[in-house]
């Protein structure tokens, strides 16, 4: 029997990939947004769409989590809904609204439903720059470390096994917010022609999004016992370095790629623990693999699509 899986946040970008990796195990998704689906929902999944059942509704808001959870008979949860840096620097107690009120609402509606289990985004900005001063240092790294906490005291007290998972800089075709989508920005712009400047300099450790969403996935349907929270720092290159990567893709990018910015704030771990600790077999995409399909993937969106017929209309 196939699994049934509660999706929060299916319509954002790492979102319409997971939904797109559910698909292809076979899943029942079943997707709680604010929004109808977008652009890159219909563009990854085509006439798939029709499969996801998509539901309306504001986690933060009571009683919206358990009604979808007993309708949909719901066996899995993935939980990544959530504000990013910019809008929860700019409106501290929206962003505590969406990613701890509305966290602490899913974990609880789990409970109450008698679910074991839940998959969940934390990131790799619950850290801070060194072990000694491990202090997040933006309000959503704030918010992220808030979450594994609840995640721990659910696990501790009700039974309840989740996994968060903290990648770096995700990366892939469709990626267009935050400053951090500046690597996915610059593979588009060399897949197609166009000219961008990387937002910021120094190193970061980038994730392609495939492997975050098959990771989400099988976190859901795997998951550990306890409360485990796991890094994915991803493959750390400079973005010259970057630069120059996707210039062996796409000769004569170089010139139209520039880097300017200040460099992203340097993180450190505070008890690193390996994926494959919690996924047997994990193999992540190098680097270079990565870049080629995210440069593919643009040119495939630029075209239409992923699929090869248009998306029709979920119900809503």
């Amino acid at each position: 029997m196939s699994a049934t899986v509660l999706v929060t946040g299916g319509n954002g970008f790492i979102g319409a990939w997971v939904l797109r990796e559910l698909l292809a195990r076979g899943c029942t998704p079943v997707v709680l947004d604010v929004a109808v689906p977008g652009a890159l929902c219909h563009a990854l999944l085509g006439e798939q769409l029709r499969k996801i059942r998509w539901r309306r509704g504001d986690i933060t808001e009571p009683n919206t989590v358990s009604p979808l959870l007993k309708r949909h008979v719901v066996s899995h949860v993935i939980h990544l809904v959530g504000l990013l840096t910019p809008a929860c620097q700019a409106d501290p107690v929206k962003g505590g609204e969406v990613n701890v009120l509305g966290t602490l609402r899913l974990f609880d509606a789990v409970r109450r439903r008698g679910l074991r289990a839940v998959a969940y985004a934390s990131s790799y900005a619950a850290h801070g720059p060194t072990r000694q001063n491990n202090c997040p240092e933006t309000f959503y790294g704030t918010y992220k470390r808030a979450a594994e906490a609840i995640a721990a005291q659910y696990a501790r007290h009700f039974g309840i096994d989740s996994i968060g998972l903290r990648p770096f800089v995700v990366y892939g075709a469709g990626r267009t917010v935050g400053i951090s989508a500046g690597p996915s920005l610059a593979a588009r712009a060399a897949a197609l022609g166009e000219s961008y400047t990387i937002p910021f300099s120094g190193s970061a450790g980038l994730v392609y999004v495939e492997d975050v969403a098959q990771a989400f996935v099988r976190g859901a349907l795997e998951t550990p016992r306890g409360a485990c929270a796991i890094d994915m720092p991803g493959c750390r290159v400079s973005m010259p370095r970057l630069v120059q990567s996707l210039a062996r893709l796409a000769p004569g990018c170089a010139r139209r790629l520039r880097v300017d910015g200040p460099p992203l704030p340097p993180l450190l771990s505070r008890e690193p623990l390996a994926i494959t600790s919690a996924l047997n077999h994990w193999k992540p995409t190098p680097l270079g693999v990565g870049l080629k399909r995210t440069m593919e993937g643009w040119k495939a969106l630029r075209e239409g699509g992923f699929a090869a017929t248009a998306a029709g209309t979920p119900s809503v």
